[in-house]
């Protein structure tokens, strides 16, 4: 070998899954542009700390997405 090591596909998982989230979490401070950043991020943040566990990671993206926009739309309800 040449000193390299290839990645693990859990190494690799793993840096797709903190891109996506990078992307959901712009993409909701967008969406949710009349709340602060910070409360988009703690939002994606305690979804996603909600799936951490999970064995089968194939949907955690999608489950993640759908909490944190369940609690920034009942953020924004509770706001009105």
């Amino acid at each position: 070998m040449d000193g390299q090591s290839a990645s693990s596909p859990d190494t690799d998982r793993q840096e797709h899954e903190r891109r996506e989230i990078a992307a959901l979490t712009e993409r909701l401070t967008s969406r949710y542009s009349t709340l602060p950043a910070s409360v988009v991020e703690a939002a994606v943040r305690t979804a996603e700390d909600s799936m951490r566990d999970a064995r089968i990671r194939d949907y955690v993206l999608i489950f993640v997405e759908r909490r944190a926009r369940a609690a920034l739309d009942q953020r924004v309800k509770n706001s009105i």
